[in-house]
């Protein structure tokens, strides 16, 4: 399994945007207090499973060398 560093970066770019959307999302609501934190807990189950997604995909790394 070979996994370039473009496709890295590419993946952190597009968490990056879609938090960014979120935000802009939730600050164009207008939403208060705990309404607006709760906007982003897709986004945090986004970076949950990415993270997860290259624990996974270290662990297969070292193994292979």
């Amino acid at each position: 399994m070979r996994v370039s560093a473009k496709i890295v970066v590419i993946a952190g770019l597009f968490l990056a945007f879609l938090y960014g959307l979120n935000f802009i999302y939730a600050v164009s609501k207008g939403k208060e207090g705990g309404t607006f934190g709760d906007t982003f807990g897709a986004v945090n189950a986004l970076f949950s499973g990415s993270a997860l997604y290259f624990l996974v995909l270290a662990f297969f790394l070292s193994a292979r060398s």
